[in-house]
This record gives structure tokens, C-alpha cells and sequence, in this order.
């Protein structure tokens, strides 16, 4: 599927209901901010919402469980909300712990992008689903590179290796989640030009 393919799907979806939420999931370093910015600039800003699980850390995200890194309650709960017509109304947190706070107006589209967000209990909240078919190896230099452009030190472009990558890849082993997608995007090197392969 290519991304024109993608976003005729998700115009017929807006035809029959509003809102639409889309579910853009890969590798950390996959491009998912990159996609899910890509689908608010096709489908305009001003009625296009993009949350993204990094601001819904949970309590304890270094913590070794697979899903500890997020608070799912507090998304599932976001997610209810806009299917009911409401705001996009929350305060996360961000990585260090410092709350965020988030209120926009209701959105026709909401994106919602990040790692290990595919997972049985919140497939029924999306109305599309994609997974970024980003080779782990590839992806986790992508991250290491553009954590150090941001000014990250050693010991945190170091926590790839020992912690992020690890429960990455254990994610994928128990959840597969490109067989949960509706679609697989395997543009993942440019960015910008990339198609969609339906999965197998």
C-alpha cells in the first residue's frame, strides 16, 4: 500500500465516521513521528491530532516488563474519550517524570504513534493500524544517531543496547505486531517516498 493508497483509505473511513484513529507503531528509530507527521501535514493540522506514547510515560519506565515504559490506562482512557467525541485531554509524563499536559480541540483524525502500541487490547480502539517494517538492527542506529544529535551523553545512547533494544525485540517475539497491522510500511529509509506492503 503506498501512502496515497493509505490516505484514500483513511478519507473513506472519515466519510462514514469521525473521528478516525490511526495507530503508527515500529522499532524505537523506526520513523513512526516521521509518519505520523507525514498523515497530519496530508490531512491538515488544524483537524488532525498526533499523540505519541512519549508523553504517556508510566511510573516506573525502566522498569523490565515489556509494556512498563507506557501508562495504557491513562491512553486506553484518552482514546475512549475521543471515540465518544471529546477533547484530547491529558497530562502524561515525559521520560524524566515531569508532567505534560495536553488539551486539544476534537479531532476528525487522531494519529497515535510508539513503540509497542500494537497489542491485542487496543486493537478495537483503532480504525487503521501500521507497522513499520524497520529492521531492529537498523532502527536502533537510527535512535543511537538521532539521541546524539540531540545532545544525549554515553551512558544514554548506551541504554539502546541494554535496555530499550532488548525489550523492543522481546516486544515483537510475544506480540508480533505485523501480523495485528492492517499494513506494513516498508519506506522506512526515506522518510517521505515510502509504499506499504500489505502483511502476509
Amino acid at each position: 500500500m503506498t501512502f496515497e493508497q493509505l490516505a484514500e483509505r483513511i478519507e473513506g473511513t472519515l466519510v462514514s465516521r469521525v473521528p478516525v484513529v490511526v495507530a503508527v507503531c515500529g522499532y524505537g528509530g523506526a520513523g513512526k513521528s516521521t509518519l505520523a507527521e507525514r498523515i497530519r501535514a496530508h490531512f491538515g493540522p488544524d483537524t488532525t491530532c498526533v499523540v505519541g506514547v512519549d508523553q504517556l510515560y508510566g511510573d516506573k519506565p525502566m522498569g523490565p516488563g515489556i509494556l512498563d515504559q507506557t501508562n495504557w490506562p491513562l491512553l486506553i482512557e484518552v482514546l475512549e474519550a475521543v471515540r465518544r467525541g471529546g477533547r484530547v485531554r491529558f497530562t502524561g509524563k515525559d521520560s524524566s517524570g515531569a508532567p505534560v499536559p495536553f488539551d486539544e480541540d476534537p479531532p476528525r483524525l487522531l494519529v497515535v504513534e510508539g513503540v509497542k502500541l500494537l497489542q491485542p487490547r487496543l486493537m478495537p480502539l483503532f480504525d487503521t493500524s501500521i507497522w513499520i517494517d524497520c529492521p531492529h538492527p537498523v532502527a536502533l542506529r537510527r535512535a543511537k544517531a538521532r539521541d546524539r544529535a540531540q545532545g544525549e551523553g554515553d551512558a544514554a545512547i548506551a541504554e539502546w543496547d541494554t535496555h530499550w533494544g532488548p525489550i523492543d525485540a522481546r516486544y515483537f517475539a510475544k506480540y508480533r505486531p505485523d501480523l495485528l497491522a492492517d499494513a506494513i510500511y516498508a519506506g522506512w529509509n526515506d522518510g517521505m517516498t515510502s509504499g506499504f506492503a500489505q502483511p502476509g
